[in-house]
């Protein structure tokens, strides 16, 4: 079990009612953890599928921020606010399909049977590590032709960086995550998308900011 420090514990649990606290992290709050290794690449599928996971960890505090950052859970008020927004064919039903959904919501839609990001958590991290595999191991359930050959990629990195001094809120650190997916299941038949998100600290790893949540731009063929 990970020490939270007070103060970042302290203001996940207040940021959604104390004045003064940055709108991007308003209503946040913490996760449970996921189990991500630090460092992994696999090729699957007999070369067709590939891993890679990155977690740039060089001591404690380092390890902390990046996973109190993974483990940081999006406002599912403000998902639903966007998916509104947007010009979505039954969006009401597919809100309501995402909403029931057994799990700490981090995702925003469905699309070919995953489910695509409204923030990049470890928990997000763990469900497209163990779709990658599960799809190496299968059948292209996906093709029209059984016979298509299928492929697909996942690449996860997290770094902790430190900001220049001035900046503007008091942020001192940052954790900045990237994951992208790619599945093709044969001719004119595929998705992928990348999602970003950056976690922003003050020298004490107390929360300051959040950005990068948002709805993905999904490609489709």
């Amino acid at each position: 079990m990970i020490a939270i420090h007070p103060r970042t514990l302290f203001a996940l649990l207040l940021a959604a009612t104390t004045p003064g606290v940055a709108q991007s992290s308003a209503g946040h709050r913490l996760g449970q953890r996921a189990a991500l290794p630090d460092s992994v690449r696999e090729v699957l599928g007999g070369g067709r599928f590939q891993v890679t996971i990155e977690r740039q960890v060089t001591d404690s505090f380092q390890r902390q921020l990046i996973e109190l950052a993974e483990r940081i859970l999006p406002d599912t008020v403000a998902i639903n606010v966007a998916a509104l927004k947007e010009s979505l064919p039954r969006v009401k039903e597919r809100l309501a399909a995402a909403e029931r959904m057994v799990g700490e919501r981090w995702w925003w839609d469905e699309a070919d049977g995953i489910l695509t990001p409204y923030a990049l958590t470890g928990a997000a991290v763990r469900y497209f590590l163990e779709r990658i595999h599960e799809r190496a191991a299968g059948d292209n359930t996906l093709a029209r032709d059984r016979w298509a050959t299928h492929r697909g990629e996942l690449t996860y990195a997290a770094a902790v960086d430190r900001i220049a001094p001035g900046d503007a809120d008091g942020a001192t650190f940052v954790v900045r995550m990237r994951l992208t997916w790619s599945y093709s299941c044969g001719m004119l038949c595929g998705m992928s998308f990348h999602a970003t998100r950056a976690v922003f600290f003050d020298a004490d790893g107390a929360l300051i900011r959040i950005e990068g949540d948002g709805k993905p731009l999904v490609i489709m063929s």
